[in-house]
């Protein structure tokens, strides 16, 4: 008799899970128009939008600070740090992947 709610409800078959499931069904119904409306949907795209180019500005400038180091001690040299060519150096990987 646990599964049954009363003693009038066995013949119907309303169960304690029948009744959760007809409430979730119920809940979905009155769900999906408003999921499915223009403006909620145009705010979750702006919002993917954003979180997507921030990602692509973290990548690039991980990747940019990375590299960079790279050129400019291929480009410096020998130089010191009192050297301007040494500074100009640090310049160049950024201009290139700015373009």
């Amino acid at each position: 008799m646990w599964p049954f709610r009363k003693d009038a409800d066995r013949g119907s078959g309303r169960t304690r899970r029948v009744e959760r499931l007809g409430e979730r069904i119920a809940e979905s119904k009155r769900l999906r128009p408003l999921s499915l409306d223009p403006d909620l949907i145009a705010v979750a795209m702006e919002r993917t939008r954003r979180r997507t180019v921030a990602g692509l500005w973290f990548f690039l400038a991980l990747g940019l600070s990375f590299t960079t180091t790279g050129v400019q001690a291929f480009l410096a040299g020998d130089a010191g740090t009192d050297d301007p060519v040494w500074w100009a150096a640090w310049t160049v990987e950024p201009m290139f992947a700015g373009c």
